[in-house]
């Protein structure tokens, strides 16, 4: 779903590299390429000292800086994903330069509903009705995720077209 945010371009290609300490996967950098020369970047690392923003967007007149994590988490796991709130501190943060004006500001987060997913399940499931979320939607994420799986099997980039 992240992807048809970004672009509705076809990827050339992805590449993926991993780094294993112990038995895991400690550090993942893909790089997705589009035939629209748009390149998406993903950084993934547990074993880091100092923490990164969680998003970290660049565009040709801003940029949009995410920290923090899902507050859905630890709600849930406190068993109540209801009462799950965000820290202003970590809504977006959004630089842009329109018509030669530079501004920056922080802009509320539209709060997620994690419960929401599986419900459409159930409901598509015993119901009949439509998915929120749908298959045709996630393939194209599979795909990519397996094509940057053989990148990585294979130490190189992978040419496709998704």
């Amino acid at each position: 779903m992240t992807l048809s945010l970004l672009t509705n371009s076809d990827i050339n290609s992805a590449t993926l590299q991993l780094r294993k300490e112990v038995d895991i996967d400690s550090y993942i950098k893909c790089l997705i390429h589009f035939e629209n020369d748009i390149t998406y970047g993903i950084e993934l690392c547990d074993m880091a000292s100092i923490n990164r923003p969680r998003w970290f967007i660049l565009g040709e007149r801003g940029s949009l800086t995410k920290t923090g994590e899902d507050p859905q988490e630890d709600a849930m796991n406190m068993g109540n994903i209801d009462a799950a709130v965000e820290d202003p501190k970590d809504y977006p943060f959004l630089r842009v330069i329109q018509d030669g004006v530079y501004t920056e500001k922080r802009m509320q987060t539209i709060r997620g509903d994690w419960k929401q997913f599986y419900k459409s399940v159930a409901d598509h499931l015993i119901e009949g009705k439509e998915l929120t979320v749908k298959p045709e939607d996630v393939r194209r994420v599979v795909a990519v995720s397996e094509t940057a799986l053989k990148s990585a099997d294979e130490h190189r980039s992978i040419a496709c077209n998704i």
